[in-house]
């Protein structure tokens, strides 16, 4: 909410200021356009939420190459995977942990297939919100599990975050049609969002129950629930209170 406001507060400024922008653009001569503007030219042209997206996997990515260096593998156990023991931040970072090159791809294919709609429908900065909070509810279901069956092994990846955005979605456009990846390249399918969460559901019950170990079945489940419940519940519950919120920033920072 607070960032929300500062975006607000700081496109205010910059059309307060875009008179004298204006006059310091025209003041630039062409040889001063070099490298630097040209990347900036085009890191401008991207929408504020494929840079989020982008964010989001570069993190992926920075934390992925950190695997590849065993001398910090004792540190990125401890606060990069989700376990019991381990510090709390551990919920959210290991949400940024991915082991295997494969799993690492699954995941950014699967961010960037549906943060696009995901932002669409909240908004950047609530879209963010509910992606950490998924994780950490994800982390805390999957911590609850391990502690009940005395299974202590550590879990890593963004699935369970990217479940509650799945989770989000699916439930506010429940008769959008969805396909699996590049299965439907080769077998044309479709089916519709309601009818996929509902087979991932049942399919992590199956896992849990069975006692699968393949995926992190809990994590998957306290993800898409959380999705679920905050578009049902938690978006009016919370982001609903956030004029309060704001108000109360404006008044604490001052005007522009």
């Amino acid at each position: 909410m607070i960032w929300n406001y500062e975006n607000i507060r700081y496109h205010a400024k910059k059309m307060m200021n875009h008179a004298e922008e204006r006059k310091i653009h025209f003041q630039k001569t062409f040889k001063n356009y070099g490298f630097r503007e040209h990347v900036n030219s085009i890191w401008n042209q991207i929408s504020p939420g494929q840079k989020l997206t982008y964010g989001i996997v570069c993190c992926n990515l920075a934390v992925f190459l950190l695997w590849r260096a065993p001398n910090l593998h004792s540190f990125l156990l401890r606060y990069f995977a989700c376990s019991t023991g381990k510090p709390a931040m551990s919920m959210i970072l290991s949400s940024f942990s991915q082991h295997s090159f494969m799993h690492f791809a699954v995941n950014m294919y699967v961010l960037c297939s549906f943060a696009g709609v995901a932002i669409q429908l909240l908004g950047k900065e609530q879209f963010l919100a509910v992606y950490l909070s998924g994780a950490t509810v994800s982390s805390m279901t999957s911590i609850l599990n391990k502690f009940m069956r005395k299974r202590f092994f550590p879990s890593v990846g963004a699935s369970g975050a990217l479940m509650a955005i799945l989770g989000a979605i699916c439930y506010s456009y429940p008769d959008s049609r969805l396909s699996i990846a590049f299965v439907g390249d080769i077998i044309p399918h479709s089916f519709s969002a309601d009818s996929g969460m509902k087979g991932i559901i049942l399919l992590d019950l199956v896992g849990l129950v069975m006692g699968w170990k393949m995926f992190d079945h809990a994590a998957h489940l306290g993800g898409i629930f959380f999705g679920i419940w905050y578009m049902r519940y938690g978006r009016e519950l919370i982001w609903g209170k956030r004029q309060e919120v704001m108000k109360f920033w404006h008044d604490l920072r001052g005007n522009p």
